[in-house]
């Protein structure tokens, strides 16, 4: 679970990364363009970082216990 958090951490400072990149003056539309597909694989890893959270946390948890946005 340690490293799944650690990965989680740098997927989320990567799409910070981007975000700020593609909000650099003097980009053209293609870079723009080019950073913002970048962004979105990020976003993409991130949400499947977290659903493996997610699904980690089920299994080692009761039902009981677990409340949103675990649920």
């Amino acid at each position: 679970m340690n490293n799944l958090c650690k990965a989680l951490l740098a997927a989320r400072d990567e799409v910070f990364r981007l975000q700020i990149a593609a909000l650099m003056p003097g980009l053209t539309a293609g870079q723009r363009k080019l950073l913002k597909g970048q962004e979105a694989a990020a976003r993409q890893e991130r949400r499947r970082l977290c659903e493996m959270i997610r699904r980690e946390c089920r299994a080692r948890m009761p039902d009981k216990q677990l409340q949103l946005p675990f649920s």
